[in-house]
């Protein structure tokens, strides 16, 4: 096998562990070297498809002989649209929330993928030494939404601030995420956030970052008010104060050893200065040993 031919197999294994066929644009987007003979690469593709190691149908190709992945991702695609512009509405309005400057959608929506019962998730960049304060505002609006049962919209799994725009964990995951991020609001600092983690390019040197699906929208007073408020020696104090509170909180969480239905360890989060992010460890890493047992599998049953 060769350089090629294995690249191609890590991509669609990489997405198998999503249950997610690939079409042959999506192949050259996520692979992992650069692409001068879109011709070559097809021929690859189609030799791997001839050895019994990659399937195809229609535009698709996958590890496993299933149209029902197929017809899984198909009604995926088509419903992930119209949650796209209800998340771009969405994310618009938690952009008008104190010290929230940047707002990207997340997770499987911004693979164009959804379905029933998924959770709209966003990615979110706050002002410097804010994020605390801004998690806090949040998370108040979050328990009311609860009560009404639209917390499954507002889902910000992943903070940080302007302070620390480069992602420290560098892996095909993590790439992954940044690179399919869909901003809505905070044109230049999502500028800023992509030149500061160029280093996706290393994974994914044929990829390329979405524009910002962003418009000039009017500041709500209670937004201005709340920033001027605290923008001082006070609001670094209770940024500080909430950050010890929630640390506190998921060490005593966490020491519980309780996971949710999807494998999550609850108060399996990083409480830092200037990020609020999952461990890596939990279903980041998972992710990426279930992708490296798929490539050894297959790589292992050509012999």
């Amino acid at each position: 096998m060769d350089s090629i031919e294995k690249s191609i197999l890590k991509v669609i294994a990489y997405f198998d562990v999503f249950s997610y066929p690939v079409t042959f644009k999506e192949i050259i987007f996520y692979l992992d070297q650069p692409i001068q003979n879109p011709q070559l690469l097809q021929d690859s593709v189609k030799a791997l498809c001839s050895q019994g190691l990659v399937f195809s149908s229609g535009e698709f190709y996958m590890i496993r002989n299933e149209e029902a992945l197929i017809n899984r991702r198909t009604k995926g695609n088509k419903e992930a649209q119209p949650q796209i512009e209800k998340a771009i509405k969405i994310a618009r309005f938690l952009s008008k929330f104190p010290f929230i400057n940047g707002i990207a959608i997340s997770g499987s929506l911004s693979k164009h993928f959804s379905y029933e019962g998924s959770d709209l998730d966003f990615f979110i960049i706050t002002k410097a030494n804010r994020l605390w304060l801004a998690k806090t505002i949040f998370t108040v609006f979050l328990k009311m939404a609860k009560l009404v049962n639209k917390g499954h919209l507002y889902c910000l799994n992943y903070f940080i601030d302007e302070m620390a725009l480069e992602i420290e964990e560098k892996n095909i995951f993590t790439a992954t995420e940044i690179i399919t991020l869909m901003p809505c609001e905070g044109n230049a600092l999502f500028e800023k956030f992509f030149a500061a983690n160029g280093w996706v390019y290393d994974y994914l040197p044929n990829g390329k970052t979405n524009n910002v699906y962003s418009k000039k929208m009017p500041q709500w007073m209670f937004k201005k008010t709340i920033e001027y408020v605290l923008d001082n020696r006070f609001g670094n104090a209770i940024d500080a104060a909430i950050l010890q509170y929630y640390h506190r909180k998921w060490e005593q969480l966490r020491k519980k050893n309780i996971f949710t239905p999807i494998g999550f360890l609850l108060g399996g989060l990083i409480a830092g200065k200037h990020c609020c992010k999952p461990f890596p460890q939990h279903i980041q890493k998972n992710i990426i040993d279930k992708f490296e047992v798929k490539l050894q599998q297959i790589i292992a049953s050509e012999v």
